[in-house]
């Protein structure tokens, strides 16, 4: 089931819907082998999302926009669908409006490091 988000992102504000929970799991997986994940916890700045996205193989960063970007998500304002050409010389606020809708599809991800060890967890290694 989707959920509605609204992300704003120099003064312009944008809107979509999550993507269905296969195409969650497949930027999951995208977002983890290529190691995309660390820049979505809540602590690391704008810029180093964004520069951690443009680090991705290109094909990578097409498949994320296709799962999560295209036909989803919507410059407020004028409920224009985004693309890159909608950025003009500011292209580096389409890497990180990419980065941010990564982020509200997988971003539970992170609500693991805050939940309760078991004892099973607490088994020392040898």
């Amino acid at each position: 089931m989707s959920r509605r988000f609204d992300i704003e992102i120099d003064g312009e504000r944008y809107h979509g819907d999550t993507a269905s929970a296969k195409d969650q799991s497949k930027a999951l997986r995208i977002a983890t082998q290529t190691q995309l994940i660390a820049s979505l916890a809540e602590d690391i700045p704008d810029v180093s999302l964004v520069v951690a996205f443009n680090s991705i193989p290109e094909d990578d960063a097409n498949e994320l926009i296709r799962l999560l970007v295209s036909g989803r998500v919507l410059r407020s304002s004028d409920n224009v669908e985004v693309a890159e050409n909608l950025f003009g010389d500011s292209i580096h606020n389409w890497s990180l409006l990419v980065g941010k809708v990564l982020k509200e599809n997988v971003g539970p991800f992170w609500t693991l490091i805050g939940q309760s060890t078991t004892k099973a967890d607490q088994v020392p290694m040898s």
